[in-house]
């Protein structure tokens, strides 16, 4: 009678146990979904255009329509290069709209 009721006490923890992983698997598993399908719709806004320095220049930072986010993701891969000089940056995407100065 003792042993049937520890391996009833033992099957009852395994079932718990069993509960909880699962629970704790599901949580993550959802999480991770939910964190995935949000950050692709946040990417999805961003990047979209390809860059035209023209249209750069035209749009200021103070303005409703700010076409310049979806530009960067082009203007960082393939017209900004490391090294580049100051002038070559400035033909690029026109003078700054602010300077910051620390001096």
């Amino acid at each position: 009678m003792i042993r049937g009721v520890r391996i009833y006490e033992m099957t009852k923890l395994k079932n718990i146990f069993t509960i909880i992983i699962s629970s704790l698997l599901l949580t993550a598993i959802l999480t991770s979904l939910i964190l995935y399908i949000f950050f692709s719709f946040l990417d999805d806004n961003f990047g979209d255009q390809s860059f035209n320095s023209k249209l750069w220049i035209e749009n200021q930072v103070h303005q409703d329509y700010f076409p310049r986010l979806e530009m960067i993701e082009d203007l960082k891969e393939n017209h900004l290069k490391l090294g580049m000089k100051k002038s070559g940056i400035i033909n690029l995407l026109g003078k700054p709209d602010f300077v910051v100065s620390y001096i």
